[in-house]
């Protein structure tokens, strides 16, 4: 089906540009999942759960879509939390 497809497309992709392989290389194999909605269900008061950046363990700086940053748990707060990682380890270390 198309899922397979788009599976098999990727893995391809992935091998050529991440391993330095071609096809002689066999994937294990694949899982493609579908959401109905876009967005993950968060219940009113998550975000106060979520942690920032800053561990208090020093030198260790946590970034996730799980990282309290103002959106939702996806990718782009995935992105958005890499940033306040960065941004708090550079303050930490003073090289800004």
């Amino acid at each position: 089906g198309k899922r397979e497809r788009t599976a098999q497309a990727a893995l391809s992709l992935e091998k050529e540009l991440l391993l330095g392989v071609g096809a002689e290389a066999a994937p294990e194999g694949a899982l493609s999942l579908g959401w109905k909605k876009a967005l993950l269900y968060q219940p009113a008061g998550v975000e106060g759960l979520r942690p920032g950046p800053v561990t208090g363990v020093g030198g260790l700086f946590l970034a996730g879509d799980w990282i309290a940053t103002g959106l939702p748990a996806t990718l782009e707060s995935a992105a958005r939390s890499a940033g306040l990682a960065a941004r708090a380890f550079l303050g930490k270390s003073g090289e800004e």
